[in-house]
């Protein structure tokens, strides 16, 4: 036992979280995941996954899918999940080399209800790996982003817009890569984006969304920031609300337009009227 214990890191032993999803015909899917996450000293990293379905509903073609940093796992579908079910799940990854830091453990649930439409929840765990070996922890990468707004009340597809803004303030060359996790109806190119920060550079992009018409109201979106300094790995979390209005803007205008002609039309008159009297 004492050897197992010098070759295992056991990080974070149990992470829980829960997603509802939006009522289908039959009723309420609720969703609860347990994980138990492993390191080997080999930075092979093993995760462990109890999903219970706690709701009256049944959850369809579950899979699960973790992420950390470059490395991915899915699962094929782990079947259905009936009210009241466990399904267990476990993943192996395997990074080539795992350099000391900070990392951001990803894991993504996906099922379907009944009549076969999507969901997806994310959740988001620190995972330190030999800080004692990181030289210099202070973060070299400043990240700023605005929060979209959609008007389900336009006319054409409600379209939004992120303003990320990416500053290295460290005296070397970083490749930061930015990955965006959307809720339900919300989609993006290249949810998945690498950049290239010279020393003291900054970075300012817009980058649209498009959200279909089952969304109805704000929701939460989640960005993982994460690069490579000195032999060590950082990342970061930030989490924004995606804000969704109704706003008759376009109404608002036809009637100020409406509203200008006519004034328009009653001075032109006015100024005729004037003009007759005078000749």
């Amino acid at each position: 036992m004492a050897a197992i214990n010098k070759r295992i890191f056991l990080l974070f032993p149990v992470l829980l979280f829960a997603f509802v999803s939006s009522e289908g015909v039959c009723g309420t899917i609720r969703t609860t995941v347990t994980s138990h996450v492993t390191v080997l000293s080999t930075g092979q990293t093993n995760i462990q996954y109890v999903i219970k379905n706690t709701g009256d509903d049944t959850a369809h073609h579950v899979s699960v899918a973790t992420f950390l940093a470059l490395e991915a796992q899915k699962s094929d579908s782990l079947g259905s999940n009936p009210p009241g079910g466990v399904i267990r799940y476990d993943c192996v990854l395997t990074p080539p080399d795992l350099k000391p830091g900070n990392y951001t453990l990803v894991t993504r649930i996906s099922f379907d209800e009944h009549g076969g439409t999507a969901h997806r929840a994310y959740h988001f765990s620190p995972l330190p790996w030999r800080l004692d070996q990181v030289k210099d922890a202070r973060p070299a990468l400043s990240v700023e982003m605005s929060e979209p707004s959609f008007n389900t009340k336009s006319f054409w597809q409600p379209g939004g817009k992120v303003k990320l803004v990416l500053k290295n303030g460290s005296s070397s060359a970083i490749q930061p890569v930015v990955t965006f996790y959307l809720p339900d109806g919300f989609m993006i190119q290249e949810p998945e984006r690498s950049y290239q920060l010279a020393a003291g550079e900054r970075k300012e992009e817009m980058i649209p969304l498009t959200m279909d018409a089952s969304v109805k109201e704000t929701r939460s979106f989640q960005v993982v920031a994460w690069y490579e300094l000195n032999g060590a790995h950082h990342s970061q979390l930030i989490e924004g609300k995606i804000k969704v209005e109704e706003k008759p803007i376009y109404f608002k205008v036809f009637l100020i337009l409406g509203g200008a002609i006519l004034v328009g039309f009653v001075i032109r008159m006015l100024r005729r009227k004037k003009s007759g009297a005078k000749a």
